[in-house]
């Protein structure tokens, strides 16, 4: 068995990237002061509670350069967010909207993504996507590098074909993506035990 020191950060964020898997993406649009949109996915990201129902995503700053990325500006200033679930058929989308673009340019603009007004936010919902989470910040932790973003879901927004009307997923329905080390992978395969 190989032995790592936490004090190495290099092997320490190749082995969370690698052994905490699979992770679900965040499909996150944001929008700044002016209105301008913002699109990118987050792999660090997971449900923190049910009673209220929120969530947790957690936002590096850019490798390169230590600069906040448009996401974290964005929350930081409206503190609106919906968060949309990424299947297969928008895997490619997904996957092309982490490359990093100017502040004044959309990524949704960029992509051709055709979105539709959000009810309780400002930032819109992505038409393609089969579930949206509107969000709004209740409050944010720095434990290292990354800042630890906790939202409140305000409303919910499920395709028909993946929920019954008391809101039990179809998981197949839905083919979720998520990272699995450094690579993308579906569920295609579930079971029970027990």
């Amino acid at each position: 068995m190989r032995t790592f020191e936490a004090a190495d950060l290099e092997a320490t964020r190749r082995l969370m990237y690698g052994l905490v898997v699979p992770r679900p993406i965040a499909w996150v649009t944001t929008a700044d002061a002016h209105g301008r949109t913002n699109l990118a996915p987050f792999s660090f990201f997971t449900v923190v509670s049910t009673r209220p129902a929120m969530m947790g995503l957690a936002i590096t700053p850019d490798h390169t350069s230590e600069v906040h990325k448009d996401t974290w500006r964005n929350l930081d200033v409206t503190g609106e967010l919906v968060i949309h679930s990424v299947s297969e058929a928008d895997a490619q989308a997904m996957h092309a909207s982490s490359r990093p673009l100017p502040a004044e340019h959309s990524e949704i603009a960029e992509l051709g993504l055709a979105t539709e007004p959000s009810e309780l936010v400002a930032p819109p919902r992505l038409c393609t996507a089969d579930s949206a989470l509107e969000c709004r910040v209740e409050t944010r932790l720095r434990p290292g590098q990354e800042e630890f973003f906790v939202v409140r879901v305000l409303r919910a927004h499920v395709a028909e074909a993946l929920s019954d009307a008391a809101g039990h997923i179809d998981i197949s329905a839905l083919d979720p993506v998520a990272r699995v080390g450094r690579h993308y992978a579906h569920l295609a395969e579930h079971y029970r035990l027990g």
